[in-house]
């Protein structure tokens, strides 16, 4: 996940005070407590994983699927993943990226982040090296706002 330092992530087995009912172990701390500010799962093997927070929640996982299925590329054409994060977890409210191949004005694709800390969609991009152009804009909190592309192998 896209979010830095030691708060409910995987190296520090999620539980960063603020994390998963089922699986938050405060371990009798006086500097936090399990569920002090609500909960905001994101650990992959809580039963709560919360999706607007991970796209890594194991409940999903066949839902990904699916929606990586339904993109059919071109035989010259290979899928990949735009995966897009915010780092305060509310989504992109208007901010878009394009991805466009250069000397093109038609998009590849238009996506936003409607809601939580990561979202994938699927793309088709030429098999053959070529040159792309990514255009992040609009909305307010263009600093919240990260994204890449990797392989389906990644």
């Amino acid at each position: 996940d896209n979010m830095h330092g030691c708060y409910n992530t995987a190296i520090c087995n999620y539980d960063g005070g603020d994390c998963c009912e089922d699986t938050c172990q405060d371990k009798g701390s006086e500097y936090k407590e399990c569920g002090q500010d609500g909960y905001a799962c994101r650990n992959p093997d809580s039963a709560n994983c919360d999706s607007d927070y991970t796209a890594k929640c194991k409940t999903n996982a066949d839902d990904e699927k699916k929606k990586a299925d339904e993109v059919t590329c071109q035989d010259n054409e290979q899928k990949y993943r735009l995966i897009m994060y915010d780092s305060f977890g509310d989504g992109w409210d208007t901010t878009t990226v394009k991805l466009k191949k250069s000397g093109s004005n038609k998009n590849i694709i238009e996506a936003t982040l409607p809601s939580g800390s990561e979202g994938t969609e699927y793309i088709c991009l030429s098999k053959e090296p070529t040159c792309y152009n990514a255009i992040t804009s609009g909305g307010t909190w263009g600093v919240e706002v990260s994204w890449e592309i990797k392989t389906m192998k990644e």
